[in-house]
């Protein structure tokens, strides 16, 4: 394989990039070690190397993830975890028009890497109300959401979800927790769920996930 030429046109370079990615990816390189040697050959930037990070995948680990999507529908009745700061900061990200990537998997993602330095701000209870008018539509069983503790603003964040859950009548909870990933991923093997993220290391875990902020932004285009 030669990889692709340097071009003077950006587009052109990120196009080329994500190529080469994706086929290293696809003879079982690391994701790390493959990220690293295109990027490092293409020059690309710290927001260069975040887009591709969270773009560009194998192509089995990408048709698993497909496989593994719900639709909105599919959460009548059930229990629905959702990856809290995830979902949230995908959708704030859609109501601020920040740059939204659809990734090789099918799911959507935020290219900010905002998570550690988040905010609760005006937006986040927009945020929230989307959320919730999406979830009540078709009322799950049981909602969970799962929150860093280590995260600023958790507790305050935790406070406004429990309100929005009385308001809209949904049976659920929000759960702070230190280690996110790995209690969703142990919750839902005791039970049958549904998970709400695009967080890669939970969505090769379990069996179903429905991606929130994409069916927001597909209802918000129409």
């Amino acid at each position: 394989m030669r990889l692709g030429e340097i071009t003077f046109n950006s587009q052109d370079k990120i196009k080329n990039a994500k190529l080469d990615l994706r086929y290293l990816l696809n003879q079982n390189y690391r994701k790390k070690v493959a990220l690293n040697f295109v990027a490092n050959h293409y020059l690309l930037n710290k927001n260069c190397r975040n887009y591709l990070a969270r773009s560009v995948f194998s192509d089995s680990v990408s048709q698993s993830r497909k496989s593994k999507l719900v639709n909105l529908e599919d959460i009548k009745d059930s229990i629905l975890f959702l990856d809290g700061y995830n979902v949230i900061i995908t959708v704030e990200s859609i109501l601020n028009n920040d740059k939204i990537v659809l990734a090789d998997d099918g799911i959507i993602r935020d290219t900010q890497a905002v998570f550690g330095k988040y905010k609760f701000r005006e937006i986040t209870i927009s945020a929230l109300t989307l959320i919730f008018d999406f979830i009540s539509i078709h009322r799950p069983k049981n909602i969970e959401f799962y929150l860093d503790k280590q995260v600023s603003f958790s507790g305050k964040l935790a406070h406004e979800i429990e309100t929005m859950l009385k308001n809209y009548d949904l049976n659920g909870r929000t759960i702070l927790s230190n280690n996110v990933d790995y209690h969703l991923v142990q919750e839902c093997s005791k039970s049958i769920c549904i998970i709400g993220t695009s967080d890669g290391v939970i969505v090769d875990n379990v069996e179903k996930i429905v991606d929130i902020p994409h069916l927001i932004l597909k209802k918000l285009k129409n």
